[in-house]
Order: C-alpha cells, then structure tokens, then sequence
C-alpha cells in the first residue's frame, strides 16, 4: 500500500495551497457575512484550469484524476467552504454530463463547463423528495422530438448564476436526466433561499413551466437515469468528503494557535491534558477521514464504481468536521464563540454537511446495503 501522493500531485497540492491562502481565504468571511456568490474566485479559477481538472483535455479540462479534485477541494474547504461547495456543485454537473452525455454533449456542453465560460448546476432535490429520487414530482412528457418539463426542484446551489442546468425529472419510462441551457424559455429562477452555513454558496428554487427540451438533450438511455446516480455521486461525495476535511483542518489548527498562545495562571491552554486529548481526537478523526477519503478517490481513479467507500468517507468526514468546529469553540472559550473567530463558521458549515448532498441517514442506508449481503443478509 502507498499511502504517499506522487511528485505531480504534491506539487498540485502546493499551487492549489497557495491560491487558496492569496486568492480564496482573504474574503471568505466578508463573503459569509454578505451571502454573495464567489464569481470573482470562479473566473479565477477557471484561469488557472481548476474548473474542469478531472475533465479529459478533448473536452476542455487539465485530464488529472479524483485525487487531484480531492486536494483542490480540500484546499479551498480549508479557507472558504462556501467557494468549495459552489465549485462541487459544478462538478456534479459536469460529472453527469461526462458519464451520460454523448460526444456532441460533451463537445457542446462539457467544453464550456471545464473552461469555466459557463457555470453548471444539478437541480435534482424537490421539496418533498430530496434523497428519496424515485419521489421526484417533476416530469417530462414526450411531445414529438421534444420534452415538456413541469416541476419546481428546491435548495439548488448556483442556480442563479448558473448558464446550464441538469434537470432530473420522471418520464414514462423512469428517472431521467436533461441537460438545459439557461435561456431556455420555460425554465427559471423561483426565491432564494438561505441556508445557516455555506451562506455564499447561493441557493434558489428552479421552476420548469412548459419548459421545452430538444430530445437531443436527454441524457443517456431513457429510464436508465436511476442507474448513473451511483457513478455520479461518488465523485461528489468524494469532493464534499475533501471539504470537510478541509474545514476540520482548519478549526484545529485555528484552535491550536490560540490555546498555545493563551496563558493561564504559569501556562498555556496547550499544557492542560483535556485540551491536549481534545485536540489528540480532533486529530485522529482528520487522520482517518484522509485514509478513507484517500481510498475513494483512489477507487474512482482506478474505474471503480465505490458507493461504500465514498458514503463511508463522506459520513465521517461531515460528522468529523462538526466535532472540530464544537471541540475548537470548546477549545478556544469565550474567543471561540465570537462572530469575529472564525468558528462558529464551520459550525454551520458542518451542519450543511450532515444534511446536504444526501443526509448522514441516508449514508449509512447506501453503507448498510453493502456490508449486509458481507453477512448473506
């Protein structure tokens, strides 16, 4: 087993580092307290090719793998969650695009998106069926070479600032996928809506009203859609995984600053065994999250489809970041429960996290139903 990142990807690691420190971390939190979307720091992005990274250079991305995407989200998570939550959601739809799309798709759609001339959204969730697709209310009727879409879809990141959409929706035949531009007549922005955490990660409603949709735009085999979640939802689980190690990292080294530099009657915070078995936990868990992390994506890379391994790392890495942020406010005392500390940030930002993307429930529903059958059951 080589646990050790190669010279290409430590040297990835380094300029996604740097970066995030000079670009990202400067206005994350002024972007936190102002909800406003990062679109300076995606043009940014895109400049330096980190909008289509595991995208193969025929389509427009830089042809790196799922490890390399895991480092660019561990990076950005570490200094700005709302900024990596926003370039995740891109990815999910360039994922959908990859895996489904035929090669005119790709050609037309996926350049754009690895690029960044466009921004990429995945409407999926409904008001009364998030990770529940098969309660999806939206649907698509066949009209000749078209597809009318009806529906709403909710709590949709990029939305607004989106130029094409992945839209889920019911047909005759099952689930399945569309891909629609923005200026597409039927299809448009409801309210926004906002979220305790990850608050520059902006969210809207999306509404299909007769929305029209070539059938050239229908993704992959119809009723087929169901079957693509798998694949598609690994490597975003293995990117929301990255953030949240990202932040984890962050409240725990944000927490030891401060305790190491707080005196206290002859010492330091540091010196107490309770904050050093504290900040023994938080470190550990970072540890394990990597190891599990580290695995998925190596799966990815290998051509495996890896539900369990990335629901694993996914799960542990959204309960692991909301014990850093707790233990770091603990750590840190009065300061830690400041708006100005950066804290109470990830507190929030955790919480998303064991909610959105799939909630934490449903994560140990996909693990159980791979460790089971293990056991014949």
């Amino acid at each position: 087993m080589d646990f050790a990142f190669s010279i290409e990807q430590e040297k990835f690691k380094g300029e996604v580092e740097n970066f995030a420190k000079k670009e990202v971390a400067p206005g994350a939190m002024k972007r936190d307290k102002e909800a406003k979307f990062p679109i300076d720091i995606f043009n940014k992005l895109s400049e330096l090719g980190y909008t289509g990274v595991s995208i193969p250079s025929e389509y427009g991305g830089v042809n790196l793998g799922c490890m390399e995407y895991a480092i660019l989200e561990e990076q950005l998570g570490k200094v700005c969650c709302s900024t990596a939550g926003m370039l995740n959601e891109h990815y999910i739809t360039e994922r959908c695009i990859f895996i489904l799309g035929t090669h005119e798709q790709k050609l037309k759609y996926l350049m754009d998106l690895a690029r960044g001339r466009k921004i990429g959204t995945f409407a999926g969730t409904e008001i009364s069926a998030g990770s529940d697709v098969r309660g999806f209310q939206t649907t698509a009727t066949e009209e000749g070479e078209y597809f009318v879409l009806h529906g709403s879809k909710a709590y949709i990141n990029n939305a607004l600032e989106a130029g094409i959409y992945i839209v889920v929706a019911k047909t005759k035949y099952g689930i399945d996928f569309f891909v629609i531009e923005k200026e597409t007549p039927g299809i448009s922005i409801g309210k926004r809506l906002y979220p305790m955490g990850m608050r520059a990660a902006t969210i809207y409603e999306v509404i299909l009203n007769n929305c029209r949709v070539p059938r050239k735009n229908l993704m992959g085999k119809l009723g087929q859609g169901i079957k693509a979640y798998g694949e598609i939802f690994d490597f975003a689980r293995i990117g929301e995984a990255s953030l949240c190690i990202g932040f984890s990292e962050a409240a725990l080294e944000g927490a030891i600053k401060y305790a190491s530099q707080r005196r206290v009657g002859k010492g330091v915070v540091t010196d107490f065994q309770v904050i050093r078995h504290k900040i023994a936990d938080i470190a550990t868990k970072i540890e394990a999250t990597k190891l599990l992390r580290n695995k998925g994506a190596w799966l990815i890379d290998m051509g495996n489809i890896s539900p369990e391994e990335t629901s694993m790392a996914r799960l542990f890495a959204s309960e692991t970041a909301m014990i850093a942020s707790l233990e770091a406010i603990q750590i840190c005392g009065a300061y830690g429960c400041m708006e100005d500390a950066p804290f109470e940030r990830y507190m929030r930002d955790a919480k998303i996290w064991q909610i959105g993307g799939g909630t934490n429930e449903v994560q140990k529903n996909t693990i159980a139903k791979f460790v089971l059958p293990k056991f014949n059951i």
